[in-house]
Formats: C-alpha cells, sequence, structure tokens
C-alpha cells in the first residue's frame, strides 16, 4: 500500500508542476518575444512531459481496486493535459460517481466539456462545483465564464464579482475584474467595480 501512496504522490507532484510550470511562462505580460520561432519549438518539445509512467502508476491502482476515484480523477487530469478532452470527461465522471464531494473533478470536468463545446454540460458541471465551494475564487471565475458562453450574461457578472470580492489582489481577482471591465485595458490599475 505504501508504494501506491508514493506513485500517487509523485503524480500529483508532476501532474501540479506540468500544469504550472506552463501557466507561470504564459502569463508573462504582453513582451515582445526575443526567441525566434525555431527556438520556441525546441524549447516547447523540450518542456514536454511524458506521463506514462503516472498512467501506469493509476492503472496499476485501478487493477487493484476499479473504484479508486483518485486514480480515475488521476488519469483525468492527465487527459486534459494531453488535449484529450472525451477521455478526461470519462475518467472524471467515473471518479465522480465513486466520490462527488470533490468541487475540483466537477471544475475540471466542466472544463473538458467547454474544450468539447458541450456548454450545456459544462453548465451543469461548473454549477456543481460552485455549490460544492462557493467560495473558491478560480471555480467562482471559470463558472462565470462558462455561464458567459451560454448566455448567461447577468449570473456570469455575478460570479465574477464574488470572485473579486474575494481577494482583489490575487490572480483570480484581477482577472474577475477584467472579466467584469473588458474596456479597462489591463495595464491600468483596476478600481472597484462596485458603483
Amino acid at each position: 500500500m505504501k508504494s501506491y501512496s508514493l506513485w500517487i504522490a509523485l503524480a500529483a507532484v508532476v501532474v501540479l508542476l506540468a500544469i504550472g510550470i506552463p501557466m507561470v511562462l504564459l502569463s508573462g505580460d504582453d513582451v515582445e518575444n526575443p526567441h525566434s520561432d525555431e527556438d520556441l519549438a525546441r524549447l516547447t518539445a523540450q518542456m514536454e512531459v511524458d506521463y506514462s509512467n503516472q498512467k501506469a502508476a493509476y492503472n496499476d491502482l485501478l487493477a487493484a481496486n476499479p473504484q479508486d476515484a483518485l486514480a480515475l480523477s488521476g488519469l483525468g487530469q492527465i487527459a486534459m493535459i494531453e488535449g484529450d478532452f472525451p477521455t478526461a470527461a470519462n475518467y472524471l465522471n467515473q471518479s465522480i460517481g465513486i466520490d462527488p464531494s470533490d468541487p475540483y473533478k466537477y471544475e475540471l470536468l466542466g472544463e473538458a466539456y467547454y474544450e468539447m463545446k458541450l456548454i450545456d454540460k459544462s453548465v451543469a458541471a461548473m454549477e456543481q462545483a460552485v455549490a460544492l465551494a462557493p467560495d473558491n475564487q478560480m471555480i467562482l471565475l471559470n463558472a462565470g465564464t462558462v455561464l458567459h458562453q451560454a448566455g448567461r450574461e447577468e449570473e456570469a457578472r455575478q460570479l465574477w464579482q464574488r470572485s473579486y470580492d474575494i481577494d482583489p489582489n490575487s490572480k483570480f481577482g484581477q482577472n474577475a475584474f477584467h472579466m467584469l471591465n473588458p474596456d479597462i485595458p489591463v495595464e491600468d490599475e483596476p478600481v472597484s467595480p462596485h458603483p
């Protein structure tokens, strides 16, 4: 049992790094990039992560216990990173069927459906994530984006406002501010959207 815990911990760290590093690299200011297209292609290829060991570990866990919600969720996260959204949705739905208490699974499922252009399913998943974590800035921000795509503008604005109000200075708060105020250039200092 301890070896599986080690594999799960290792897989979780690798998944977090694989998500976090590109987010940090891609979230910079719009500064002219000094690298050529060839340099960028080479650097991107070097950053690609091979998830075969993590997948094997999760599949070993599932072979030992087909009801392992964590392993199913882990495979869903890897599928999301790899852009295989139907597979991600399948794994996440299975994991939710076993353990429906984790709001992040619903949020990730909502993202998978969103990427597949299944907006109604994405909205339902995001609404469940918000119900489970009504004060989570990231979930509120992402749910607002999905509701906006569904044409539910007022509800989207309410979620963005809630996200902003939690911590206006955080990255999610700043993103919520810009969703609420799309006409204000990003480089301007945020002003409270409250009247």
